[in-house]
């Protein structure tokens, strides 16, 4: 050690610097996981108070916004249920400024999932973690960030992959599993990046396909046509108007209505309708399909192969 010592101080003497560097060598076959993950866990330690704020680095925040954070942290003290709240805001999203109850998960594992197979969604764990602790979890829109991304053609590819390997490490963890047994049906398919969205994509996607064979099938067999004159014989109006319904309408335009009701009530349906047609003559449609056809190949990939891996998306 001496040795060494002289070693370097001879070095310094020639270069004129001090910051030699060691490298420290653990023991084992230890594996440090991603660098998010094991920033937000070892940050955990130096922070003090009970509330704890975490936000992404690509997200901005307002003055103004931080005036609301008083009466955000008062929530902690009042009553939402059986349980005090332990997370304010977080509804198994992707992606999201969350004010967490730290007592609560420094001694439960941290405030992400600190492992190299789940390391794409690990904001989302802390949502499953807390719930399956016992942990109550509530939704309040306080506060507003930014969110800064690039939007260009590769950037949109990236992250919708991102997402739906995040999906797929979801499906193979034991924290889906143990939810499973504990959320009613309509709880599982109600959340944008996690399993149930793509359930419910898989289902549009089936009931799409058997429509467009079908009404080729029921036109050129005739079959629709005995049906249309057994309904005029019978009286039967309900089936007379299901299969006398518009081709454009059941193929999907009724889809459309949620957006035109929110573009309607922000800025006048007017001006939803012609944003509608816009989009249409933009090719949105094409767009739609090669963003479902991009979630749902690397779905399916981290389903079958999983040992996924971060993706910068910019």
């Amino acid at each position: 050690m001496n040795e060494e010592g002289k070693e370097i101080n001879l070095q310094s003497q020639v270069d004129g610097t001090d910051q030699e560097i060691y490298r420290i060598k653990l023991l084992g076959a230890a594996k440090i996981g991603e660098g998010e993950l094991e920033n937000q866990n070892h940050a955990v330690v130096f922070t003090r108070g009970e509330p704890l704020h975490t936000i992404d680095m690509n997200q901005d925040n307002y003055l103004e916004e931080a005036l609301k954070m008083r009466n955000l942290l008062k929530e902690f003290n009042e009553d939402h249920g059986l349980r005090p709240p332990t997370i304010l805001d977080v509804r198994f999203q992707y992606e999201h400024p969350d004010v967490y109850d730290r007592n609560f998960h420094i001694i439960r594992g941290g405030i992400s999932k600190a492992l190299r197979v789940i390391n794409l969604s690990e904001d989302i764990f802390a949502g499953f973690n807390s719930t399956l602790r016992q942990g109550n979890i509530t939704h309040h829109e306080y506060i507003q960030v930014g969110k800064g991304r690039d939007v260009g053609l590769n950037q949109i590819s990236l992250f919708e992959a991102k997402v739906a390997y995040s999906n797929g490490e979801q499906i193979l963890s034991r924290d889906i599993y143990h939810l499973g047994h504990q959320f009613d049906f309509f709880r599982m398919l109600s959340y944008y990046t996690i399993v149930g969205f793509y359930v419910i994509s898989l289902m549009v996607v089936i009931i799409v396909h058997l429509y467009l064979y079908d009404k080729p099938y029921l036109s050129l067999s005739g079959l629709e046509a005995a049906i249309m004159k057994q309904a005029l014989m019978t009286g039967n109006n309900p089936l007379k108007a299901a299969m006398t319904s518009q081709f454009i309408v059941q193929l999907g335009l009724l889809m459309a209505l949620p957006i035109v009701m929110e573009i309607g009530l922000k800025r006048g349906f007017r001006t939803a309708l012609g944003d509608i047609i816009i989009m249409q003559l933009q090719l949105y449609l094409v767009f739609f399909i090669f963003l479902l056809g991009t979630k749902f190949h690397y779905f399916g990939r981290t389903i079958l192969h999983g040992r996924v891996k971060y993706r910068v998306t910019g």
